[in-house]
């Protein structure tokens, strides 16, 4: 850092959004095909951590390049709500079910999305003896604020859905079948008042 002039550092909090296919499997990313592939997956229930998406984190960036570096600074940048792997999984789960299921069988469908998350089982070292605590709960003051949790989940999970691809690549089959015809149709009918 004493090799530059006026260095800018940008501390996160764990992240989570969407990009592309080839993203790196966030924590939710790994929930939401989880729960596309109905299948149980075990997360952290002890410590606590305040989720940052990524659009925020590029947002504080834009930020940080706008105002100069006029000084040295530290920017921090975290989500509001503190919550474990878990609960974080249970708050997907019910974005997942809002997004995919009609009202009249959300409740249902919560239930069972819920059930397939799952309480990682505590991990110990090779001796049997418990690895090292870590602190609980680690928080720091934003020096921006963010949307919600739960606002961007609403707009990430139809996004890393497996469902939502499946059913683009039926909308384009069905699209590509759709011009298919309706060449041909347009090809015959130029044959036919030659």
């Amino acid at each position: 850092i004493e090799c530059y002039k006026n260095p800018q550092i940008i501390r996160i909090s764990k992240l989570y959004g969407y990009n592309s296919p080839s993203d790196k499997p966030t924590v939710v990313k790994r929930i939401v095909t989880a729960l596309d592939l109905q299948q149980p997956i075990s997360l952290d229930n002890e410590r606590v951590r305040y989720f940052t998406c990524t659009e925020d984190v590029a947002s504080l960036v834009v930020k940080v390049l706008h105002e100069g570096c006029d000084s040295k600074k530290i920017w921090q940048l975290n989500g509001e709500e503190g919550m474990t792997e878990y609960q974080l999984g249970l708050f997907v789960a019910k974005s997942y079910a809002k997004v995919f299921y009609p009202d009249s069988e959300q409740e249902n469908a919560l239930q069972h999305l819920q059930s397939l998350i799952r309480v990682e089982e505590k991990q110990t070292r090779i001796d049997d003896r418990p690895l090292a605590s870590r602190p609980g709960t680690i928080r720091l003051v934003n020096d921006i604020s963010h949307t919600s949790l739960e606002e961007r989940l609403a707009e990430l999970v139809p996004q890393i859905s497996l469902r939502t691809k499946w059913h683009r690549l039926a909308d384009w089959f069905c699209e590509q079948i759709f011009n298919y015809v309706k060449t041909k149709e347009e090809y015959q009918y130029e044959i036919d008042n030659i």
